[in-house]
């Protein structure tokens, strides 16, 4: 399934928050690689699938990034 830059970041930007209520309690830092791990676990690596000037999975580790420090 290809999606284009602008679907994955709505979509990711949602899922941290689905990923962070399920995984977590708050006590400690979201972790990436663990995120990464779940989304492929879950069915949502095709959101890491998508055309960047740098790389998707960069793409997303910013917007990882920026969600928690807005939460």
């Amino acid at each position: 399934m290809n999606v284009g830059k602008l679907e994955a970041r709505n979509a990711i930007r949602l899922l941290c928050y689905k990923w962070h209520a399920r995984s977590h309690s708050g006590e400690l830092a979201p972790d990436f690689r663990i995120f990464l791990d779940w989304l492929n676990a879950g069915g949502y690596g095709h959101y890491v699938e998508f055309e960047s000037e740098t790389s998707p999975s960069q793409d997303v580790r910013t917007w990882f990034t920026d969600e928690f420090k807005r939460a």
